[in-house]
């Protein structure tokens, strides 16, 4: 990530299809495709409602609130995993 607070969005070639456990997600381009468990596929919604990764860590430590820092390093890795698979990018 290029910086905390930096603007992330999901790539207009990305589709997201919800599963029991998660969402797989497409890109309609490559036909590339990923199975993300629920942290990350509420990660991507919370993307596609326009939050930043601080917000991001926020949502999800109000959920798991005696794992911050757990929260904070696995939110974050998700984020980086993401932008390097193309399925979101920094604006």
């Amino acid at each position: 990530m290029s910086t905390p607070n930096s603007p992330l969005a999901i790539r207009d070639e990305i589709t997201i299809t919800p599963t029991d456990d998660g969402s797989v997600v497409l890109d309609r381009c490559s036909g590339d495709y990923w199975q993300l468990n629920q942290t990350a596929t509420f990660i991507l919604q919370q993307i596609a409602d326009g939050l930043d990764e601080p917000a991001i860590i926020d949502s999800l430590t109000s959920l798991y609130p005696d794992a911050r820092d757990s929260v904070t390093n696995d939110a974050s890795a998700i984020l980086r995993g993401l932008v390097e698979a193309g399925v979101i990018r920094d604006e």
